[in-house]
């Protein structure tokens, strides 16, 4: 129900949604039908693959709701960097590196480039555009978690500071941000119980 209220407050013309949670959005655009809501236009549902973007693996996880374990949109740039810098990325690891996934669903997905400033002694400066690429350097080694996780945190919140710019003037966007603080105050405070 949740789901159907957010559609009707928010008034999307496209729900994007992970095949996992198809169904929800598959209901919301029924209910637009059954309950004969006219005003609003029903939303299109796009699926999307679906990208695990967890800053540990779950073997690492502190207990349920660490606000530490996820980049959310209110966070700011000093929080973006901590999250990342903590960010497990064992070095030659690609089978989990939340900042490569973040890279590949954040950043080169979407059409942009990752730029890794590092001394010439270090291999130099480089531009990835291709995941593959970024993926088999650092499975080589040739890219390094130190000089990933820097360039990853700068690219990832420019992308977030562009989104945190349109929804500055957005009623249900400051709502919604109260909401996820409080949340996320709650749940620190039941953690240190």
């Amino acid at each position: 129900l949740m789901t159907v209220a957010d559609c009707l407050a928010l008034n999307p013309t496209v729900l994007c949604t992970v095949p996992s949670q198809g169904g929800l959005a598959k209901l919301c655009v029924e209910y637009y039908a059954e309950a004969n809501i006219t005003e609003l236009k029903a939303p299109s549902v796009v699926s999307v693959a679906e990208t695990d973007t967890m800053l540990k693996p779950p073997h690492m996880l502190d207990g349920p709701a660490n606000a530490d374990d996820n980049i959310f949109l209110p966070d700011s740039s000093m929080d973006v960097a901590r999250k990342l810098k903590r960010a497990f990325c064992e070095p030659q690891n690609v089978a989990h590196c939340p900042p490569l996934t973040l890279c590949e669903a954040a950043i080169l997905r979407q059409g942009g480039s990752l730029s890794i400033s590092r001394k010439e002694e270090n291999g130099g400066d480089k531009e990835y555009t291709d995941i593959a690429v970024c993926r088999a350097d650092f499975e080589k080694g040739d890219l390094h978690p130190g000089d990933l996780k820097p360039a990853v945190s700068k690219a990832v919140d420019g992308l977030m500071q562009k989104m945190r710019d349109h929804f500055k003037g957005c009623d249900a966007a400051k709502k919604a941000e109260t909401d996820i603080k409080n949340y996320l105050k709650k749940a620190a405070k039941g953690k240190k119980k």
